[in-house]
């Protein structure tokens, strides 16, 4: 009867302490990843950085006190309870230690569980923020910059997509061609699936083939969260009417086929005649391929990236003329890609 009693009162301490903090854990880390997962929403535009850095300070320690309290607790029961055995204060332990592991992986269940691009991606900035990085195009899902000064936290606007690019092949001969984007958790659209990337056997006309189901496609399509910054220092502002000219002069001078021009304007134009005056900036090859880096595999001779941004203006707005690069012209084994974010 004595050892039943020691044993009741080193599982009674030991689960006392243990539930304590497996509670605390849970609101404090529960809260903090429903913080991070609600990147751009209300609950996280009213939260400040000091906040918001507390938050995490506490996630972390009570994550750090959980295994010392169980420790803390096993002391205690011996205290009480010193004719307890060994085996009844491991048994005891194994269980305690037990409910913390599946509290743990239910939590990393239920966020591995939801859709991509739905996670934001804990990098220590402050909500309202992503990390970007000027000169690592890996460093958003995984990876490191080469070096954290070309990092900084930079403002994040749920509401700004990559909308309909698309990705057109044309090689010299048929080819097998692996395309592949550089941050696939950015993505939430994509026809024919991604799956890691895309394998396709490209014919000379534009004509691809997906290996896994073998139907044809015209392009490779994907949409996505933007995660780079957006600049409006420079562009051009343009009336409704003269949108049309506008564009077919612009995707001409970047590299478009008229064929490519024509699904562009296509697309974009119901968007841009809402209004009587529009904000058009092309992205540089740099910030697209900061926002999402692309590898093609065999390598293009000649890539051409186009991504237009555009808000609606003003009639008087006067902003500084956008210097387009040199004109694009196409040689060998052509790639393009064309989208856009409305800002």
């Amino acid at each position: 009867m004595s050892k039943k009693i020691e044993k009741n009162k080193a599982e009674k301490i030991l689960n006392k302490i243990t539930w304590w903090w497996v509670i605390l854990w849970l609101i404090i880390g529960g809260t903090w990843f429903c913080v991070r997962l609600l990147h751009g929403d209300i609950l996280v535009q009213k939260m400040g950085m000091i906040e918001y850095q507390i938050m995490l300070i506490m996630f972390l320690i009570t994550t750090a006190l959980i295994p010392l309290s169980l420790v803390l607790a096993a002391i205690a029961a011996f205290r009480k309870a010193p004719k307890i055995r060994a085996r009844i204060w491991l048994w005891v332990m194994i269980k305690n230690i037990s409910i913390v592991v599946v509290c743990t992986l239910l939590l990393i269940i239920w966020l591995t569980s939801l859709p991509n691009g739905v996670i934001a991606y804990y990098n220590l900035c402050p909500p309202g923020t992503y990390r970007h990085c000027a000169t690592c195009a890996m460093c958003y899902g995984g990876g490191e910059p080469e070096s954290p000064s070309n990092c900084s936290c930079v403002d994040y606007n749920p509401f700004e997509m990559d909308d309909k690019p698309v990705i057109y092949l044309y090689p010299k001969e048929t080819t097998d061609v692996f395309v592949q984007l550089g941050r696939p958790d950015a993505l939430t659209h994509t026809y024919p699936p991604y799956n890691e990337g895309w394998q396709v056997t490209a014919q000379p006309d534009g004509d691809l083939t997906d290996d896994k189901t073998g139907r044809h496609y015209y392009a490779l399509y994907w949409e996505g969260v933007h995660t780079g910054p957006l600049t409006a220092k420079d562009g051009f502002i343009v009336a409704g009417p003269d949108t049309v000219k506008f564009l077919e002069e612009k995707l001409a001078w970047l590299g478009l086929s008229e064929r490519e021009a024509q699904e562009f304007i296509i697309y974009w134009l119901p968007k841009l005649e809402q209004n009587p005056y529009n904000f058009i900036r092309f992205q540089t090859r740099e910030e697209i391929d900061a926002n999402m880096p692309l590898t093609i595999t065999p390598q293009p001779d000649t890539l051409i990236r186009v991504m237009m941004t555009f808000r609606a203006a003003e009639p008087n707005e006067q902003v500084p003329a956008q210097i387009l690069p040199p004109i694009q012209f196409r040689d060998g084994f052509v790639a393009v890609e064309w989208g856009g974010t409305e800002l």
